[in-house]
């Protein structure tokens, strides 16, 4: 799926049904093909999993350990209530943001060598394993949409802090002609 929306970047047609593009990724690239971005994926699902579980484990023991049971009104229960209801929300929202990067490179990683164009130079460079592309991305803005509020983009216009917008050279391509 990933490579199917891939080539649409160059325009390709390589990547066709599930089926017949995962006997293609077999025959070209091997199982190193059809597991390529594999660890990256694994690392943050066991991150947002296990933080998430850890962290609403937390968050029901301190709702236990504040005494709201031992109060029995209807009010102390609505807010028992909301609370976990708030926490079951959050916290996995929260989480996400961690697991993120990981789920970055690991799509990255798993359009690396399949001969697309966005897979080559000048779109990206070819990656050894996925901490080339970990160290790769980290200064382009790895975690830069990790965040559903407060988002930030380092790119070619930015705010100043009169609030004018400028523009900076190094995202341009300049020539210089010597006549």
């Amino acid at each position: 799926m990933i490579r199917q929306v891939a080539q649409l970047i160059g325009n390709e047609t390589k990547y066709g049904g599930v089926l017949s593009s995962v006997r293609l990724i077999g025959l070209e690239e091997g199982p190193s093909g059809l597991f390529s971005g594999l660890v990256p994926q694994m690392c943050g699902e066991i991150i947002v999993v296990f933080g998430t579980a850890a962290l609403l484990f937390a968050a029901e023991r301190a709702i236990v350990m504040s005494g709201m049971y031992e109060r029995k009104s209807e009010t102390s229960a609505k807010e028992i209530e909301d609370l976990r209801k708030f926490s079951n929300f959050a916290i996995p929202f929260v989480v996400n943001s961690f697991g993120y990067p990981y789920q970055v490179v690991s799509t990255v990683m798993a359009v690396v060598g399949s001969g697309l164009a966005v897979s080559v130079l000048p779109y990206a460079p070819s990656f050894v394993d996925w901490h080339s592309a970990w160290d790769y991305l980290t200064p382009y803005g790895l975690k830069r949409g990790s965040r559903l509020f407060l988002r930030e983009q380092n790119g070619a216009v930015s705010v100043g802090p009169d609030q004018q917008l400028y523009a900076s050279n190094k995202h341009f391509v300049t020539s210089q002609f010597s006549f």
